[in-house]
């Protein structure tokens, strides 16, 4: 008995949207990268092919609690939320420098 995977529908495009990040963006990723803050997107359901998003957020001292954003994304917006968490945090932590 053969087993029978789901078939992704023509229209699904995932998280490749063809989004190019910044040059602040890409300051803002690599300053969470740096110091263990860990944004990433997280399907709001557990199907093989997502089409709705959150944002996850955890830290590297403490990886395994997952915090996730109320918010629920597409792909059409996710990823100008994704950068605009990582912002929050880089202006969090580079206020007092």
């Amino acid at each position: 008995m053969a087993i029978r995977y789901p078939v992704r529908k023509k229209s699904y495009i995932g998280l490749n949207t063809g989004f190019i990040p910044s040059k602040d963006q890409l300051k803002w990723f690599k300053h969470c990268n740096n110091n263990g803050i860990i944004i990433a997107p997280k399907p709001n359901d557990k199907s093989f092919f997502p089409e709705e998003w959150k944002i996850a957020v955890s830290f590297q001292h403490n990886y395994k609690k997952v915090n996730l954003s109320p918010t629920i994304y597409t792909s059409d917006n996710i990823h100008e939320e994704l950068y605009k968490t990582m912002k929050y945090y880089y202006d969090k932590h580079t206020r007092g420098i």
